[in-house]
């Protein structure tokens, strides 16, 4: 007993294995943050293979660039205010410049307005 594979055309496969974009269905609260970022990775899929051609690769490629984007720009965020709170810009340098500066500037709108 033999079998025949029928060879599969590009066209076949394409149709077969692309994937329409999530569409919305009423989504409220985290489900709707994770409805916008599959929607972002459809759409950065769309844009390299050209819309209607997404497959399922393509979307979960997109997908992770966005996650490791989000998870750096996250960690860059923390790291920033770790190093930028008030406690720090208080007892620095330039806050007390900062104040110097602001002195001056009130000293002379006061003397400016004459009160």
């Amino acid at each position: 007993m033999t079998t025949t594979a029928t060879a599969a055309t590009p066209a076949t496969i394409a149709a077969r294995e692309t994937m329409p974009r999530p569409t919305y269905y009423g989504q409220k609260g985290r489900a709707l943050v994770w409805y916008w970022r599959a929607c972002s990775a459809y759409d950065l899929a769309a844009r390299r293979v050209g819309a209607g051609n997404v497959t399922e690769d393509d979307y979960g490629a997109a997908f992770d660039l966005l996650a490791k984007v989000i998870r750096y720009a996250l960690a860059d965020a923390r790291q920033w205010e770790r190093a930028n709170t008030c406690e720090a810009y208080g007892n620095s340098p330039q806050a007390q410049a900062d104040e110097e500066r602001n002195n001056r500037r009130r000293a002379q709108l006061v003397e400016a307005l004459g009160a």
